[in-house]
């Protein structure tokens, strides 16, 4: 196996059933069902995506389709969406605006296109296993326009859609994406939110954006083989294992990264521990376990060498600078890679100036 999880079947059932959520052929590497908090109940989901408004507007030429999905109170485009031609000849993917565009309509005519969630690099599949679909019959010289609240179930479907995005996006544009070898599976809605081994992702919100990103970052952190993942039960202020605590507090990192501004002064994330909530990721309340063995803590480490706020360590590293000392790195805890960075060249004292911020 790629980690070291020397763990049998049997024990894998045991885990599986002490965490309450159903794993059925699947080695758990990471579950983090104590992140969620309510959920609005899919029970009855089947699977069918509606949007919550829709209306069209004219244009000059071909036909439009544009996407919107209301995230924080703003109407945020959802890119990257890929779209086909009902007879599979011709596909298209939605602009940084959430519009896609089929130039070859012409005046009196329509035409169909299935929307896809999936790409090259991930999908999201339903409770069967499929890719989920939706029909749109577009008119020839009108655009269409589809907005999807929040929490919605086109809605947090969505939402997955955009974290998975805006993850892949993120990573190309800083360290390239040679690294992501094989395509993540995100599961919605699921049971709980753990991430398995072959790149399995399970999701019980979509519109947890925060537990959502916390997840890929796992599956990130597995590709990258950036360390151990530890297994048992944690809560994130709390101390446990070096490698449990490393795992968890770097898919929090990760989730920073992709959707948090470096230069926030109280960055935090909102739906993930709720008993905890909001999540700083700047200032980690004095109550929380100051060992390396506390993921939140962990979190906040590679947070201040990232970040570009005046903290007392004043460490201002760009994500690569980081990800090429931990890529393929292997590492058990954060106290290796806090020596790796002083062994690749980063400035001890900065780098101890933010461990002892922390720990």
């Amino acid at each position: 196996m790629k980690k070291v999880l020397l763990i049998s079947a049997v024990f894998v059932t045991i885990f599986a059933s002490f965490w309450g959520v159903s794993r059925p052929g699947y080695l758990v590497l990471a579950d983090d069902t104590h992140l969620s908090g309510p959920v609005i109940s899919l029970f009855n989901f089947d699977g069918s995506i509606d949007w919550d408004e829709q209306y069209s507007q004219p244009i000059e030429n071909g036909a439009e389709f544009q996407i919107l999905r209301r995230w924080k109170d703003q109407l945020t485009p959802v890119s990257g969406l890929r779209f086909v031609l009902k007879d599979g000849e011709a596909e298209y993917f939605s602009d940084e605006s959430g519009v896609v565009v089929v130039p070859e309509c012409v005046a009196g005519e329509s035409i169909s296109l299935r929307m896809e969630t999936k790409e090259e690099l991930f999908e999201i599949r339903s409770e069967n296993e499929d890719v989920y679909t939706k029909m749109l019959n577009l008119k020839c010289l009108e655009r269409n326009v589809a907005l999807v609240d929040e929490a919605s179930p086109a809605g947090q479907l969505l939402g997955i859609w955009q974290i998975a995005f805006m993850g892949k996006t993120k990573l190309s544009e800083s360290v390239g994406l040679d690294f992501w070898t094989h395509k993540l599976k995100f599961h919605w809605p699921a049971s709980g939110d753990y991430y398995s081994y072959g790149g399995n992702l399970y999701i019980s919100a979509g519109n947890h954006w925060d537990v959502v990103a916390h997840e890929m970052g796992h599956a990130i952190y597995d590709l990258a083989n950036v360390g151990s993942f530890g297994g048992g039960q944690h809560y994130i202020d709390r101390c446990y294992s070096n490698a449990l605590a490393l795992s968890e507090g770097w898919a929090s990192y990760y989730a920073a990264f992709i959707t948090q501004d470096r230069a926030d002064t109280d960055a935090k994330f909102e739906f993930m521990v709720p008993r905890r909530a909001p999540i700083q990721i700047e200032n980690v309340p004095e109550d929380v376990c100051r060992e390396p063995t506390n993921e939140w803590r962990v979190m906040s480490f590679l947070w201040d060498l990232y970040d570009v706020n005046s903290d007392p360590e004043m460490a201002e590293y760009n994500f690569q600078m980081i990800w090429d000392v931990t890529l393929n790195g292997g590492f058990r805890s954060v106290d290796g890679i806090r020596d790796a960075l002083k062994t690749k060249g980063f400035d001890a004292q900065l780098v101890d100036d933010a461990w002892s911020n922390n720990f």
